[in-house]
C-alpha cells in the first residue's frame, strides 16, 4: 500500500491518497485543486500521474474537503464514503450528491 499526502493550493490540508499495487487509489477528502489536476494528469506527486480513482472517503463536508467530487464526475464511477451526518449536509444544506448520484456509488 502507498500513502500519499497531498498538497492542493495553500491552505488546503488533510487531503490523502492511498493507493493499491494495482495502480487504484482511495482519496480521504477531495479538494477541487487535487481533483482538477488528476483530471489533467499533472498532479506533481510522484506515481499519482494518470492515477486511477476508486473510491473517496469524506471526513466532513467542508467545501475544502468535498469540492472536488464534480472533478472527478466525468471519471469512471467511484465509490463514496462517509458518516451519515456528512451525507445528510451534502443532500440538503449542499447539495452535491443530488448532482453527483449517477457518479457515485
Amino acid at each position: 500500500m502507498k500513502i500519499v499526502v497531498l498538497r492542493g493550493a495553500p491552505g488546503e490540508q488533510g487531503i490523502t491518497a492511498l493507493g493499491t499495487a494495482s495502480g487504484h487509489w482511495l482519496l480521504i477528502n477531495v479538494s477541487a485543486t487535487v481533483a482538477h489536476e488528476l483530471a489533467r494528469g499533472t498532479l506533481r506527486q510522484p506515481g499519482l500521474q494518470n492515477a486511477d480513482v476508486r473510491a473517496v472517503v469524506l471526513t466532513d463536508a467542508t467545501i475544502e474537503h468535498v469540492g472536488g467530487l464534480l472533478a472527478l464526475r466525468d471519471g469512471a464511477p467511484i465509490d463514496l464514503y462517509a458518516t451519515p451526518a456528512v451525507f445528510e449536509e451534502l443532500t440538503t444544506a449542499m447539495p452535491v450528491l443530488p448532482a453527483l448520484q449517477h457518479y457515485c456509488g
